[in-house]
């Protein structure tokens, strides 16, 4: 079982790509998520028609992995479950040292509080182990204010009821064929495509994209504030949960790290103007739901308008950032 051939669980920025990462770890493979999320950020998408849905805001994580797949010969499959041996199906997968992450329904984990907190959100979780009847799992991504991890025994009947209530959907990884293709320059250039399709934004229906989905964002909850007063702090707490669990912050995290990964900027060296304003992007992104929490205490619109004109001065100093990035790859 991969819980006894050194499998340590690495913070990730995300559920999914943490899940991958930790597997591309214990294979020795030297990705990790920049490589994935970074070629997500121009997959900001915004829909109009699931506002208050929780996912409404998001970025596209599998398109950054997607993207890692067909550069690098990795492979996997993502499959929904339709038999009814789910308990079998996870001890073979286990016994096999198969590289098994499963989608399961948040609320049912009970290893963390922030979990109780989500309503109907999906979380992908890695199963590594087993002993008796409980199932060694790792989880890189815990969403709190402080990034946490875990990696531990949880029952058969939590993992299996939980997998159940997320529909059973799961992913088989399969690293076998990889090989190395990209190197610095190759993705200082897809970081670069990216962040332009960001800035160039885009619509289709419902779903706006990049700029544009940040502009349309702001638009709607400033209309739904005036219209309906009662939806105002739902708005408030729905937004900071979103901005952490959904990519969004997540990426401008990870676009810190990747500037010095790749030279483009560094703290206290190259382009350092360029690292420090992307850094300091990173914190806003982290401390807006503090913002919401505060323009919570007090409906009176002065209290709105500030975080609403806060995340807007955000999103303007974000687009500045991208263009000077841009300029300099």
């Amino acid at each position: 079982m991969l819980v006894d051939q050194g499998y340590e669980t690495i913070q990730g920025v995300s559920c999914l790509t943490a899940c991958m990462r930790n597997y591309l770890n214990v294979m020795n493979i030297p990705i990790d998520e920049t490589h994935m999320m970074l070629n997500s950020v121009s997959e900001l998408v915004y829909n109009k028609d699931l506002f208050f849905n929780q996912n409404y805001l998001e970025i596209n994580c599998g398109s950054g992995i997607d993207y890692l797949v067909e550069n690098c010969d990795v492979s996997y499959v993502n499959e929904l479950y339709l038999d009814d041996n789910e308990l079998e199906f996870i001890e073979e997968c286990v016994e096999d040292n198969q590289f098994l992450t499963l989608l399961v329904d948040a609320k049912s984990l009970t290893y963390s509080d922030i979990f109780q907190k989500s309503i109907g959100t999906k979380h992908a979780i890695n199963v590594i182990g087993k002993k008796n009847h409980f199932f060694f799992i790792s989880d890189g991504f815990i969403p709190s204010r402080n990034d946490e991890l875990f990696q531990g025994y949880i029952s058969e009947e939590t993992i299996i009821d939980a997998w159940k209530k997320a529909g059973k959907r799961y992913y088989l990884w399969d690293f076998s064929k990889y090989v190395p293709r990209l190197d610095d320059d190759k993705w200082k250039n897809e970081i670069k495509k990216h962040l332009e399709l960001y800035l160039s934004g885009g619509k289709n229906g419902s779903k706006y994209y990049g700029k544009d989905a940040m502009e349309c964002f702001f638009s709607d909850i400033t209309q739904k504030y005036e219209k309906d007063l009662s939806m105002y702090v739902a708005c408030l707490k729905s937004i900071s949960y979103v901005i952490k669990v959904y990519g969004v912050y997540a990426v401008r995290k990870l676009l810190v790290q990747a500037l010095e990964k790749y030279h483009i900027a560094e703290k206290n060296g190259r382009n350092a103007y360029i690292y420090d304003a992307a850094e300091k992007i990173k914190e806003e992104w982290d401390n807006m739901s503090l913002y919401a929490m505060y323009a919570m205490t007090n409906t009176k619109y002065e209290k709105y308008k500030m975080f609403i004109d806060k995340i807007r001065r955000l999103s303007d100093m974000e687009i500045e950032l991208f263009h000077e990035i841009i300029k300099i790859i």
